[in-house]
Parts: structure tokens; sequence; C-alpha cells
């Protein structure tokens, strides 16, 4: 399952929709240090300059990148949502393995490793995804610890923090190998530390 975008029907909103995607793609697979412009501007038939009409900057494309993926993360939580802890956990990981499978690294993680190059709006919305991630995480344990169906056998704030932690660099060595068991492996971890 990877998580679609909405396209609006504005000829001028549809460009941004297509930069956005387009710009969200590449990241994800050849990260945003490497992230061209131009490169975008020719893989979507337009001309660089025209990339200045919807945003401001490099900077200014990468925030709305983020931003976008936090809108789509939060659109995809509500498709889940009447799923019991259990069920909604492993979608969660299943969202993962699904970036492998597409050769991608998860939106935060691409941007994440630029960080002593990145500005300050760029830093700040990635601040914000995290803590949107963790939202979802802590909301998901208290579900799971209220219907007992989960029994943490360790601080609940350290297992929820620790989750997207151990996700990064599984994704990242997922990525290298191709393959989706350093995620299964998270998986089963934090089903052994929620008490499942």
């Amino acid at each position: 399952m990877t998580l679609q975008r909405s396209v609006t029907t504005s000829t001028g909103n549809k460009t941004r929709s297509k930069l956005l995607e387009k710009a969200a793609a590449l990241s994800q697979t050849i990260g945003y240090d490497a992230l061209s412009l131009q490169e975008l501007a020719d893989e979507l038939g337009i001309r660089k300059a025209s990339i200045f009409h919807h945003f401001s900057s490099k900077d200014a494309l990468a925030s709305a990148v983020i931003e976008s993926d936090m809108k789509v993360f939060e659109a995809w939580t509500h498709t889940i949502d009447h799923l019991k802890p259990q069920e909604r956990l492993t979608k969660y990981f299943d969202h993962y393995r699904a970036m492998i499978n597409h050769g991608q690294v998860c939106p935060g993680g691409a941007f994440a490793v630029s960080w002593p190059i990145l500005q300050g709006k760029v830093r700040d919305a990635l601040v914000s995804m995290h803590k949107q991630n963790i939202a979802f995480l802590d909301e998901l344990v208290t579900d799971g610890i209220a219907d007992q169906s989960f029994q943490p056998l360790a601080l609940t704030s350290d297992i929820i923090k620790s989750i997207p932690d151990m996700l990064q660099g599984a994704i990242q060595v997922g990525r290298a190998g191709a393959s989706v068991i350093p995620i299964n492996r998270i998986e089963r971890l934090t089903k052994v530390l929620l008490g499942i």
C-alpha cells in the first residue's frame, strides 16, 4: 500500500500537486540533497522557472512536501482508525514495508539526513512530522492498553518514542538489501515490548 496524494482540478493546482508528488518521490528515492530543481522540472516537462511560480525556493518546496506528506498520513490514519489496535499496528508496519518494496525511504528520513543544511522552516516541518507520528503511536498504544490487548513491558513513552527511531534504521538497512526483513524484526520487537 502506498499513500496517494489528491490532485486538484485547476491547472495551477495540478502543476503544484505534480511538483509536490514528484519532489516527494525523488526525495524518497535519491534524497533531498540530490534533488535538483532542474531535474524535477525536466521530469515534469516544465521550465525550472515554473517551479518558482509555485515555490519561492527549494526549501519552500521541501516544507510543502513535508506538510503534504503529513496530510496524506493523517488521511491514511483515518482509513484504519476503525481497526483494533493490533490490526492498526500491523498496518503501520505494512506502510513502511511498502516503502521498501517501492525502493523508498520514509519522507521524514529522506529529509532528516540533510538536517545540518536544512533551514528553520524545513526543520520545523520535520519536527511536526515526527510529533504527528508519535501522536499516532501514542493513541494506538493507549487504545491497546485500554482494551487490554497491549500489556507493555516497559515505560510506554519509551516504547512509543523508540519505534520511529528503530524504524529509520530498519528502513535504511531494508532498502539497501531490498528486503522487508529489518521491518519485520522491529515489528516483532515492538510486539514483545507491548506484551502482545
